[in-house]
């Protein structure tokens, strides 16, 4: 396992998405419940914008981002959180008529990530209502 994250850190850091995505991809395969892996794959999925089929990039990101929150058993992190937030948020952009599922997602999210910080902030977290 150890051998893949470092062979996937290379080459993300060469900017070799197609590689690194296939290092994920054999991580997933040993540790389908790993959250950090499955986050990780989202986060690759999201970031590599000049892979030729972007929209399938970010659906798939998508579905790991939810899988990763999921995996947290209701305490999903923030970084999981605005993961699924952005890359729905691309998804919309992309597509020309509106998805419901995917904004059904935006609003859930949103308030999960509200709920995360009222739950662990002393902010106002009404001041937050542009996100």
């Amino acid at each position: 396992m150890e051998g893949w994250q470092e062979a996937a850190d290379i080459y993300m850091s060469m900017q070799n998405y197609a590689k690194a995505s296939f290092c994920y991809e054999e991580m997933l395969l040993r540790e389908p419940k790993n959250y950090l892996v499955n986050l990780r794959y989202a986060e690759l999925l999201y970031s590599a914008q000049s892979r030729p089929d972007r929209q399938t990039d970010l659906v798939n990101a998508r579905k790991y981002f939810a899988h990763a929150a999921v995996m947290k058993e209701g305490q999903a992190d923030a970084r999981t959180l605005f993961g699924l937030l952005k890359t729905c948020q691309a998804l919309d952009k992309i597509n020309k008529k509106e998805e419901v599922k995917n904004t059904e997602m935006i609003e859930v999210t949103k308030a999960n990530i509200l709920e995360l910080y009222a739950r662990n902030s002393t902010i106002d977290v009404s001041k937050m209502a542009s996100l």
